[in-house]
């Protein structure tokens, strides 16, 4: 990825290697699909969802794995048997794209954390 800072989610995408991009911007979609009214833009520099002003989820990228960031360091502790099959720490689910996170989990992910943030 560029060194450079991306300053909008398109520019983040558009400066990541082709695999990355590809298993992102599948992601991307997803969570679009998941929750129409999230807004999207730059958490940290990464693209975030957020919901009435709320951190929804983010998407990274490392040297080694790409990320589904939940923005709850519990959210794994909390659903360990269903995640118990993913690289998780504390607010993140870590994976590569030879070994990417299915849509359905995804999905579920998104309506968690949207089920979350009524609670709240």
């Amino acid at each position: 990825m560029s060194t450079e800072k991306a300053s909008t989610p398109d520019e983040f995408f558009a400066a990541l290697p082709e695999e990355a991009k590809s298993e992102l911007e599948r992601l991307r979609t997803v969570i679009r699909a998941a929750a129409p009214d999230a807004a999207e833009g730059l958490g940290y520099g990464i693209p975030t969802y957020r919901v009435n002003g709320k951190p929804l989820v983010s998407l990274g990228v490392a040297a080694k794995h790409l990320s589904l960031y939940v923005m709850d360091t519990d959210f794994a502790r909390t659903h360990a048997d269903r995640l118990s099959a993913y690289d998780t720490a504390g607010g993140a689910i870590r994976f590569t794209p030879a070994h990417s996170l299915p849509t359905e989990l995804v999905e579920w992910v998104v309506a968690q954390r949207l089920n979350d943030l009524r609670a709240t």
